[in-house]
């Protein structure tokens, strides 16, 4: 119980940390890095289902 609260204040300082780093900048920085995590994140979880199917969703 406590790793999990750990892990979550250190994903939320993380989260905070980034868009405290981004608040200024540009606005094409602050749209493209979005996009491409977003566009990485969805080619990672359309290449989970072909590699591992649907065995873990037992």
């Amino acid at each position: 119980m406590i790793k999990f609260w750990f892990m979550i204040t250190i994903f939320a300082a993380l989260i905070i940390g980034i868009s405290l780093f981004f608040k200024n900048k540009k606005p094409a920085v602050m749209y493209i890095i979005p996009s491409a995590f977003t566009a990485v994140s969805i080619v990672l979880l359309i290449a989970s289902f072909v590699i591992g199917g649907f065995s873990g969703m037992g």
